[in-house]
């Protein structure tokens, strides 16, 4: 099954399927509140059944590059993340819309794009320690939070930026810095990096289905043929 429902409605979705005993692939976010979460992946677990959330830019091959840039000890030890996901589509949402209800989206940009960036994060910087957000509403008439930013502590030590806004023009951006160098995406389709000991590299990447991709995955991870990365354990 594959829902792409309002996301308050994902969490008694999933423990529906898990009852029917139906893998399930959910849209990101998987719930909006963490004991709902954690109920539906322990219904899924309880079933033996596969539950995959979909976080597509894992996919991309400008982040599979960033992700063995740093795990191979490209830029040494990981000390810091910046990112960034905005677009102006929060001008186009209305309060009758699910999308511009605030109840659906209670911190404005973060589960349309800014969830991307978070994930991306804690694929490469581990699970996240501690988390404080500031986010206001500005520029739509929705009455949404249109700019929202986030501060992390990782378990590692580490430190992270995450920024999302509704309300100007398209942007994505993926910085990683350690303590021999750092690799950035600039976009989505390339990867910049500079070490200590080597001038800066830019690479480009091939446009790429990542939503086919996914889903792909999803569906051999059934078959027991491969992992889906985005671990709900």
């Amino acid at each position: 099954m594959v829902l792409a429902t309002p996301h308050s409605q994902h969490a008694a979705q999933v423990l529906a399927i898990a009852s029917a005993g139906r893998h399930v692939f959910v849209e990101k976010p998987l719930a909006l509140d963490p004991s709902e979460a954690q109920a539906a992946v322990a219904a899924c677990k309880a079933a033996a059944i596969q539950l995959s959330v979909g976080f597509n830019r894992r996919f991309l091959p400008a982040f599979g590059a960033l992700c063995s840039c740093i795990s191979e000890g490209g830029i040494g030890r990981p000390l810091h993340v910046e990112g960034s996901f905005c677009g102006p589509f929060g001008y186009g949402y209305s309060a009758d819309m699910w999308r511009g209800n605030r109840t659906e989206n209670p911190a404005g940009g973060m589960a349309a794009m800014g969830i991307h960036i978070l994930d991306a994060m804690i694929a490469t910087m581990g699970p996240v320690r501690r988390v404080s957000v500031l986010s206001r509403s500005l520029a739509v008439t929705s009455g949404l939070d249109d700019t929202t930013t986030e501060h992390l502590e990782f378990v590692s030590g580490a430190t992270g930026l995450v920024s999302t806004l509704m309300a100007t023009a398209g942007f994505w951006r993926l910085h990683v810095f350690g303590s021999e160098g750092w690799a950035q995406m600039p976009d989505q389709s390339r990867l910049i990096t500079a070490t200590l000991y080597e001038p800066v590299r830019e690479r480009s990447f091939p446009v790429f289905d990542t939503l086919a991709t996914e889903l792909d995955c999803f569906a051999r991870s059934v078959l027991g043929q491969n992992a889906y990365p985005v671990s709900c354990g």
